[in-house]
């Protein structure tokens, strides 16, 4: 059994500073940390007791570390990886929160599944090792033993503006989704990609945060300023369903005067009182081939994750 003593005789510590960088104390600077940890995770080493005794076998757990609970997108996403986990004999445990970042130092499953922007790309550069390969969702990160699996955000998006400008629409906004989005920029991208095309530079920028509350501010802005966009592309539904609440409600009217798109697909856009125009990722598949993935890293197959494409929907908001 791979002890403490032998980390630090690899690492030319002392047993003291290979325990310091191991528990992430401040008495060690981040760059020996990092190169301590790298050192702990190719010798197989595991500080928990627990993830020591589980480590002699294969747990048939995997992790699944979302950012919260709220917001309609993770549940199909969850259960397309629990389904397929099934499948193959595995378990799933999901954490949210500030729970993620101990569980995963722990490593008391077989790999990860990360889904949240929360958790830092060093820690997970430093926990990811053969014997627990880590897939991370919407982030590119680069690194042995860690693989990224990402939907074709900017293209499908592309797409999307480019059915707008068909319809004959120069007054834009581009509602922006939480900064830290892998998602949100790779959606404005798209958006300024189709409207450069068209020689259309200047548009508006208002910032949301994926919230139905957020786009009601928005909306709410939007009057306030006296200026409301002929044609309002959400990085998101709920943004865009909240936009439409209060222009609704202050008597502007989408279809005939103002259009309006979003990206998801959730279920309240096919149900609200102007059927939403957006794009529908099918999260239920993308959720099983990245838990298929998981399974055949944990079984010595290599593995290559393409992105995940969108289909358009449009549904009659512009």
């Amino acid at each position: 059994m791979v002890t403490i003593k032998d980390v630090a005789k690899k690492a030319n510590v002392s047993i003291s500073t290979a325990s310091y960088a191991i528990n992430d104390s401040s008495k060690v600077n981040k760059e020996t940390a990092l190169r301590i940890k790298k050192i702990a995770n190719e010798l197989g080493y595991f500080p928990n007791s627990q993830a020591r005794n589980l480590k002699l076998k294969k747990t048939k757990i995997i992790g699944v570390f979302i950012a919260n609970f709220g917001g309609p997108v993770y549940h199909e996403f969850l259960d397309g990886i629990q389904k397929k986990l099934a499948e193959k004999g595995y378990s799933m445990v999901v954490t949210a929160g500030s729970s993620c970042e101990k569980m995963i130092k722990d490593r008391t499953t077989d790999g990860a599944i990360i889904y949240n922007s929360n958790i830092s790309e060093e820690l997970i550069k430093s926990i990811a090792s053969k014997k627990f390969p880590i897939i991370v969702v919407n982030k590119n990160y680069l690194a042995d033993n860690l693989y990224t699996c990402m939907i074709d955000n900017i293209d499908i998006y592309y797409e999307l503006i480019k059915e707008t400008l068909n319809k004959g629409y120069k007054d834009y906004a581009y509602v922006h989704g939480s900064p830290d989005s892998m998602d949100e920029k790779e959606r404005f991208i798209g958006f300024k990609k189709a409207l450069t095309e068209q020689k259309i530079l200047n548009f508006k920028e208002y910032q949301g945060y994926f919230t139905r509350e957020s786009g009601r501010n928005v909306a709410l802005q939007m009057i306030k300023d006296n200026k409301v966009p002929k044609m309002i592309c959400c990085a998101n539904d709920e943004m865009a369903l909240g936009i439409i609440d209060i222009l609704h409600e202050n008597k502007y009217e989408i279809l005939k005067d103002y259009g309006i798109c979003g990206f998801d697909d959730i279920e309240a856009s096919s149900l609200n009182r102007i059927p939403l125009s957006t794009i529908k990722i099918d999260r239920f598949l993308w959720g099983g081939r990245i838990a298929e993935a998981i399974c055949d890293l944990n079984s010595g197959s290599d593995v290559k994750l393409e992105l995940q494409k969108g289909k358009i929907i449009l549904r009659g908001s512009f």
